[in-house]
């Protein structure tokens, strides 16, 4: 049996958390949800996590600076990184924090899920 690829979800609204949980789960994925983001490195390695999405601002701290620690560590270097925000101008700033993709808020479903693909697949070319 072929294992479900790994996704983290890291936002500090638990009702987003969920919401995005059960949708990528329906889709055949196996979702962990932190509420804190300074959990996030250690859950990654703890879970062998295969895409990170990331909350642009998770009770305080900001998600680019979480972004450029994975990026920085060669550990999680390649770990591919979703960054969801409802600010204006996000890739301005997601994109130099070594984001891969950027998704604005509100958001469809299906734009989500061509961007978790899109950028799973990019890891598996790569990784």
């Amino acid at each position: 049996m072929e294992s479900k690829e790994k996704i983290l979800v890291v936002d500090d609204d638990p009702e987003i958390g969920f919401m995005l949980k059960m949708m990528l789960e329906h889709k055949g994925f196996d979702v962990t949800v932190l509420q804190r983001a300074e959990a996030t490195a250690d859950t990654v390695k703890e879970n062998e996590i295969d895409l990170v999405i990331l909350d642009m601002l998770i009770a305080g701290i900001m998600g680019t600076d979480v972004c450029r620690a994975l990026k920085a560590n060669p550990a999680t270097a390649l770990l591919p990184v979703l960054m969801i925000t409802a600010l204006p101008d996000a890739e301005k700033v997601c994109m130099p924090a070594g984001a891969d993709a950027v998704l604005s808020k509100p958001f469809e479903m299906s734009e989500l899920v061509t961007n978790v693909h899109t950028l799973l697949s990019l890891k598996h070319d790569t990784g």
